[in-house]
């Protein structure tokens, strides 16, 4: 079988990558437990870089904070302070000669304690029939939507070449 295509320059729309391997975007328990990237993190993703992706995509990360509801292991984008971590993390891994992507998403099915997950509908989640998402209100739809605004409005002075929301 032959791969030549997979390790020739491409394109996505107007980013240019210098192959067609991409890092997908996992949660791989990235944070130090208070939202920001590790250094056992940000090591292995330049590690990643050096091997030969054209494209790395950084582990998701909530678009905000919930208050009383831990940051446990998951990046979390609701203070402006997790930025500087970020550039470092992106600068490492373009001088490792890869491009940087990140993915924003929100808490919805990863709540903790005896905060419920929220959804934009009542459904069962999960294996437990029990488990049924608050429907979020209009307002609070609204206020989320403008909460990954001022995510993707932060995050680009980290110097991402690409977002996922």
């Amino acid at each position: 079988m032959q791969l030549k295509k997979l390790l020739e320059p491409s394109h996505i729309g107007t980013l240019k990558l210098k192959n067609r391997l991409i890092y997908a975007a996992m949660d791989l328990r990235s944070a130090d437990g208070h939202g920001n990237m590790s250094k056992e993190a940000i090591d292995n993703l330049v590690l990643h870089a050096k091997h030969g992706p054209g494209l790395i995509c950084f582990p998701g990360m909530f678009a905000w904070s919930t208050p009383g509801v831990p940051h446990g292991k998951t990046l979390t984008m609701g203070e402006d302070e997790r930025i500087a971590s970020l550039k470092e993390a992106v600068k490492r891994v373009h001088e490792a000669g890869a491009k940087t992507s990140l993915q924003l998403y929100a808490r919805g099915t990863r709540m903790e304690g005896n905060n419920k997950t929220i959804g934009p509908s009542p459904i069962h989640f999960g294996y437990d029939p029990l488990n049924v998402t608050r429907e979020l209100s209009k307002k609070e739809i609204e206020q989320m939507t403008e909460w990954f605004a001022d995510a993707l409005y932060a995050i680009r002075d980290g110097a991402f070449i690409a977002n996922q929301i």
